[in-house]
């Protein structure tokens, strides 16, 4: 059994990710962060100069909200800021935005602002609308954002002109309605008169009736009084009736349920006791003023200040069912202020239709006192009596007509406008700075993830540091990647055999360029080698990898030359029986060799050959055996190794890679220590880690990592102090060699 040397360098625990980490990706991928930057700046460097200029123009409206006394109470609705919302959507609708495309394309300029088709007017409308609301004031902006500062200014007035007029028609729909009602009557009462005209003329001649007799006369004035009255409100009922059904087309249906419970009362015997009131108060009006009281006796005041009092008392209690049951209903959506004007017009229609019953009946009265007299003043008193009651119906009706249009169009709804818009001079957009600056984060943070990505992709291992990381093994040499050209010029060689093996000289690069700093690496080897074990010198080593063609024959080479330039009787051994590199490296015959030692048990002075390198003998693989495993595991190379040990002060053995075969493995528990030989962003993190379990396994001593072929800017701090070193050296050797030129 090999003695195990007491190693002073330790395995490190793992470094923990740092930000570090980060950076030294980024550092070495920085080509690929610079390149995916360069194109997201580009790409949003180009897109920012080629958009047009955006220019917005701003029209402020006011909305009023209305908190006016509605049944006998102030209805203050907790939701008025949903009021503010919905006229914000009512902005943004459809509707609102083709009524103003049409407004658009009837200006005179519609051409040259691009809205004169109405298609394409809606879209630009649609797509360069929106709408502001503030939280704690009525203000609401209406924005138009186009590429022409006139089309902003036209599209925004525009929009708050086709809102204006809907918001007014909204407001105007109870008082259009009756004025369309009163409309479609006139001509019918105007119609019947010119009839009943002619017929009342025809009847007089044919008759030879001309005056009624004073009893007719009477009656006919007091039946035509009454049913004047009564035609009046009967058309009062009619008018409220369609205002009502106007008012109810604008509810839901779970909202005209709860509005037919409380107009029917249905569950307040106080609404139907009250209602029970109204009408027995104006059978009694319209009985004494047909037993002839005047409307302004004290009987008929009386009379009318129980009706007001009656009907007061009603609002207020329809009011307060509204108010606890709207609670059970959705209070944020609840039209509230309309529901309670329904509720006040039921209430006049309550008493307008009590009030044309009462005179119903009087009016039946009268008809019933006129049977009484002759057959033709009958007649003739009919025919008077319905064209009076046409007249006065006509002229009722032309009354409330003026009164309807007068008062729509005295309606000006609760849209004020404040600030109209007014043509940009400067554009709003677009933020081309903010983009670009925008696009650079963008492309810096898209960089970095796909360099991240591309990192997290290969599982090869780079650093010293992911070494240390992966592996918990110290790093005991990091070897930059060889210019083979310079080193082959320095040599005096060519580039590369045939067989596509490099170059004697190529791989000796610790010979042909001593100052290089490669070589400085490989001496840094050999210095971390030799403060392993102060006290017990290290005999023999094994150089090993996880896989093929990582740079462990070179490292070999090169550790050996190192070892002979400081003294030390080094020997170095070509281990790998089936495919020996040694040999072909330093230019010499592969045979005999090691084979040849085991088999044949030759002398180790005749096989071991001169290398050209002073104190550095090579022994080379010699014939390739079939069993190269059993030959390297045998008794008799335990005691080869011996006797190379007691000829030489060290003995470097270049064996194949542990995974690959099992040499290395087998040689690796008769050595002293293992270097393991790990390329540079070639070596696979798993390979590498299995390599380890693998010597381990064997009761190998692994003294640490040889990382080889590290790229320039990874030893980029390495290279800078050894370059100042020298070449301040060589400045001073030259200032020195002046006065000796002299």
């Amino acid at each position: 059994m090999k003695s195990q040397p007491d190693l002073k360098i330790g395995s490190p625990e793992a470094p923990q990710n740092t930000l570090r980490d980060l950076y030294r990706i980024v550092n070495r991928r920085r080509w690929i962060v610079l390149s995916v930057f360069g194109a997201v700046f580009l790409a949003t460097l180009v897109f920012s100069l080629r958009q047009p200029n955006i220019y917005q123009a701003t029209t402020t409206l006011m909305i009023q909200r209305e908190n006016k006394p509605i049944l006998g109470m102030m209805m203050e609705t907790e939701q008025s800021r949903n009021m503010i919302n919905n006229q914000v959507e009512i902005i943004r609708s459809r509707t609102v935005a083709l009524e103003a495309a049409r407004r658009l394309t009837q200006l005179p300029d519609a051409d040259r602002l691009g809205t004169a088709e109405l298609g394409r007017a809606a879209e630009l409308v649609l797509l360069s609308l929106s709408v502001l609301s503030s939280r704690t004031t009525d203000i609401v902006s209406i924005l138009a954002e186009t590429d022409d500062p006139r089309t902003a200014a036209a599209v925004a007035n525009g929009v708050a002109d086709a809102y204006i007029d809907f918001n007014l028609s909204i407001s105007r729909g109870e008082l259009s309605e009756v004025r369309r009602f009163l409309e479609q009557q006139l001509p019918v009462i105007r119609q019947r008169l010119a009839a009943e005209e002619n017929v009342m003329r025809s009847f007089r001649q044919s008759n030879r009736v001309v005056l009624l007799s004073d009893e007719s006369r009477a009656l006919l004035e007091g039946v035509s009084g009454f049913e004047s009255q009564y035609n009046s409100t009967r058309i009062e009922r009619e008018t409220i009736e369609r205002r009502i059904s106007f008012l109810r087309s604008q509810l839901d249906d779970q909202k005209k349920t709860l509005l037919d419970n409380l107009s029917r009362g249905s569950s307040s015997a106080v609404v139907s006791g009250l209602r029970d009131d109204l009408n027995a108060h104006q059978v009694r009006l319209a009985t004494l003023l047909s037993q002839g009281f005047a409307e302004d006796s004290p009987q008929a005041r009386e009379l009318d200040k129980k009706i007001e009092a009656t009907k007061a008392r009603l609002k207020e209690e329809l009011g307060l069912m509204l108010e606890n049951e709207s609670a059970s209903y959705d209070p944020l959506k609840l039209q509230s202020d309309r529901m309670a004007r329904v509720l006040e017009l039921q209430v006049e229609l309550d008493d307008a239709a009590a009030r044309e019953a009462a005179l119903g009946k009087v009016v039946e009265e009268y008809a019933a006192r006129l049977n009484r007299i002759p057959a033709k003043e009958v007649e003739l008193a009919r025919l008077t009596r319905q064209f009076q009651l046409d007249e006065n119906i006509y002229k009722m009706l032309m009354e409330k007509y003026e009164e309807a249009r007068i008062s729509e169009a005295g309606k000006l709804g609760n849209v004020k406008v404040i600030d109209r818009a007014v043509v940009p001079d400067l554009p709003v957009g677009p933020r081309r700075l903010v983009n670009i600056v925008f696009g650079a984060l963008l492309g810096l943070c898209f960089g970095i993830g796909v360099a991240l990505f591309l990192e997290y992709l290969d599982t090869s291992i780079k650093t010293s540091y992911e070494v240390e990381k992966i592996l918990s093994l110290p790093v005991l040499g990091s070897i930059p990647t060889i210019d083979l050209e310079d080193v082959s010029s320095a040599a005096g060689h060519g580039a590369a055999y045939a067989n596509g093996a490099t170059a004697i000289a190529e791989r000796l690069i610790s010979h042909h360029l001593p100052r290089s700093p490669i070589s400085e690496a490989y001496r840094m080897l050999r210095t971390n080698l030799q403060f392993l074990t102060p006290d017990r010198p290290i005999r023999s080593i094994l150089v090993t990898s996880a896989g093929p063609s990582e740079g462990k024959t070179t490292t070999a080479a090169n550790l050996a030359i190192t070892m002979a330039q400081v003294g030390a009787r080094t020997l170095l051994v070509d281990g790998d029986l089936r495919r020996p590199m040694v040999a072909g490296v330093f230019g010499i015959d592969g045979q005999p060799g090691l084979t040849e030692l085991l088999i044949r048990e030759g002398d180790l002075k005749k096989v071991a050959r001169p290398s050209g390198v002073d104190n550095l003998l090579i022994v080379p693989a010699g014939t390739l055996p079939p069993n190269p495993s059993e030959l390297l595991g045998s008794q008799k190379m335990k005691a080869v190794i011996e006797a190379m040990k007691e000829c030489c002060d060290l003995v470097i053995f270049d064996c194949p890679p542990v995974i690959t075969v099992t040499d290395a493995a087998v040689l690796a528990a008769e050595t002293d220590i293992v270097l393991l030989v790990v390329q540079s962003g070639k070596t696979d993190r798993e390979m590498a880690k299995r390599a380890k379990v693998l010597l381990h396994n064997v009761k190998a001593t692994i003294a640490g990592v040889v990382l080889n072929n590290i790229s320039p800017e990874l030893q980029a701090g390495y290279y800078y102090y050894y370059h100042y070193y020298h070449q301040d050296s060589g400045k001073r050797r030259v200032r020195r060699s002046k006065p000796d030129a002299s």
